[in-house]
Formats: structure tokens, C-alpha cells, sequence
């Protein structure tokens, strides 16, 4: 009885902090994506924020690519 009993509490309590940390890592995932959001708005969304940042520029593919740097010199 009573060791089924306490057995019955250890998992009911070990449920309820599953649950929470499962929240916590919800809410803390969604508060990083949040600010790396804001983050990247802030670095890129500037004049010349993707252009002059080689680590984010998207180049022009292919042809179009070749044509748009023979236009810049």
C-alpha cells in the first residue's frame, strides 16, 4: 500500500516536471528565435546589409550573375 502509493506520487511528480521543463524549453526556444530574428533585421535589414556582407549575400546565379559584374565595372 503505501510504497504503491509513493511509487504512484514519484511519478506523478516526475510527469509534472517532464511537463514543465518541456515549457521551459518551449519558451526558451521560442525567446532565441525571437531575438535572432531581431538580430538579423537589425544587421541586414540596413543599406547594403546582405550586398556588403559576404557571409549572407545571395550572388546573382549563372549568366545573370557573369552580366550584372561585367555592369559594375
Amino acid at each position: 500500500g503505501l510504497c504503491a502509493g509513493l511509487m504512484f506520487c514519484a511519478s506523478a511528480l516526475a510527469l509534472s516536471l517532464s511537463d514543465l521543463s518541456q515549457k521551459d524549453a518551449t519558451g526558451g526556444l521560442k525567446d532565441a528565435l525571437t531575438q535572432g530574428a531581431q538580430l538579423a533585421v537589425k544587421q541586414l535589414g540596413t543599406p547594403g546589409g546582405f550586398s556588403n556582407n559576404p557571409e549572407v549575400k545571395i550572388e546573382l546565379p549563372g549568366n545573370l550573375g557573369k552580366v550584372a559584374s561585367k555592369m559594375k565595372q
